[in-house]
């Protein structure tokens, strides 16, 4: 019926739906949610994608040494972080534009204290509460 955006953050029709009958358009979420897309589009073009130009160099180079596999290690995991952070965040503020309220989606994922789940569920709170809500329903609760 509708294209369906699967990078930023995800929402279930039920989670919209008030959103979709009655929502205020006001100049200051429209700046704020501006303000958010440009953000996310900095993340996006002057980190991730800049991040990603190291891991390519890595991953073309002949020579491999620790130093190197750790900066490609912190470049490759960085790359990610901000790539789905930034499309995140332009999807949050292009919605705030249009009167949306989403939820945050990454909740700062490095300084959670268990890992992987750290990076994996806490940091994407759209994927943490899709995976919840399977794992409940499938075991009846």
């Amino acid at each position: 019926m509708y294209p369906q955006l699967v990078a930023g953050p995800i929402v279930r029709y039920a989670d919209v739906a008030p959103q979709l009958r009655s929502r205020t358009h006001t100049v200051q979420d429209a700046a704020l949610g501006a303000r958010r897309f440009v953000l996310g589009l900095g993340k996006k073009v002057l980190l991730a994608n800049v991040l990603y130009e190291l891991v390519t160099v890595y991953q073309q180079s002949g020579q491999k040494t620790v130093l190197l596999t750790w900066l490609y290690a912190a470049a490759y995991m960085l790359h990610v972080y901000f790539d789905f952070s930034g499309y995140s965040d332009m999807a949050i503020g292009l919605g705030r534009i249009m009167g949306f309220r989403f939820a945050e989606n990454f909740r700062y994922p490095f300084v959670q204290t268990v890992f992987p789940s750290s990076v994996l569920l806490c940091g994407n709170g759209s994927l943490y509460n899709i995976i919840s809500r399977l794992a409940r329903e499938s075991c009846g609760v």
